[in-house]
């Protein structure tokens, strides 16, 4: 049974009206596949039935957020490019993903952790418009260090 299955059988049972009420989704951020400055190309963390499910069955999302534990490693991705150009492309073909998805999207949110992304990065992130949510890293109730060190 795949998670698409599961979100349109979720939705069916509680039914139409209830799901036009549904306003805020986690969703995966996309893995590049490419990032060839004019041909940019990333593969949906979601599976490619998620969005679409989640459009067809919720008509009025307004908040879409990503973890911070699926944005940590293009975090590092991002951070290794060289290429201002390229950063910019590649968020902008996110944006557009997701905005094409739910024309009713408000606000993109990213959690990060507290020392990422760089300056750069925020920078580039809130030119989208995008929040950044910053969260600190999950410690082990029985240690004292946290389980991200």
């Amino acid at each position: 049974m795949t998670l698409a299955f599961c979100i349109s059988r979720f939705l069916e049972k509680i039914g139409r009206d209830n799901a036009d009420c549904i306003r805020h989704i986690y969703v995966g951020f996309p893995i590049f596949c490419n990032l060839e400055l004019g041909n940019i190309t990333f593969k949906d963390q979601n599976d490619d039935e998620i969005l679409p499910t989640i459009q067809n069955g919720c008509a009025n999302i307004t908040t879409l957020s990503t973890s911070r534990y699926i944005t940590y490693p293009i975090n590092d991705l991002f951070n290794s490019l060289d290429d201002p150009e390229i950063v910019a492309e590649a968020l902008a073909v996110i944006d557009t993903h997701f905005r094409d998805f739910f024309p009713s999207l408000k606000d993109i949110i990213i959690e990060v952790y507290e020392n990422d992304p760089s300056d750069f990065m925020r920078k580039q992130i809130e030119n989208y418009g995008w929040i950044i949510i910053t969260k600190d890293p999950i410690r082990d109730w029985n240690s004292d260090v946290s389980l991200d060190e």
